[in-house]
């Protein structure tokens, strides 16, 4: 049997926020650590923090802004271990019009679609354009907004 830790994650994120919590934990793992960065980064959720619990790693991950708000409204995964969904760098889907994202994983590791389409690098605030970054595609994880 095989266990899908992203899927693992975007659910515990949904069923907490349905349930109104502040904050959820997730097991930690290389993965589900880039993709929650991803979400700080595109202010979808606020923080995260690493921590130790009786010898297991988690990530604690900070759902409501300062207006006791969540910003997440919907996620939705879209690979899964029986069936991994791919996209060039010419088919990278826009979610709802640009109001939401989609997070792919790329050789230059988890990226959301914003940085893709738009060509920015991880390291730059600017929006000129970075070769590197722009000509990728990768494995479509999931939508977000």
């Amino acid at each position: 049997m095989q266990n899908d830790s992203l899927a693992d994650a975007l659910t515990r994120i949904r069923n907490a926020i349905g349930a109104g919590h502040t904050q959820t934990k997730l097991r930690f793992s290389k993965k589900i650590y880039n993709l929650t960065q991803v979400l700080v980064t595109e202010k979808l959720v606020t923080s995260t923090q690493e921590m130790w619990e009786d010898g297991q790693h988690f990530i604690v991950v900070d759902l409501l802004d300062l207006n006791g708000n969540a910003r997440i409204q919907h996620l939705e995964v879209v690979s899964r271990p029986g069936r991994r969904v791919y996209v060039n760098k010419k088919s990278i889907p826009r979610v709802l019009g640009g109001v939401g994202v989609a997070i792919i994983s790329t050789p230059k590791g988890i990226l959301s679609s914003r940085v893709l389409q738009k060509g920015i690098s991880t390291n730059q605030t600017s929006s000129t354009s970075s070769p590197e970054v722009q000509k990728m595609g990768g494995e479509l994880l999931c939508y977000v907004w």
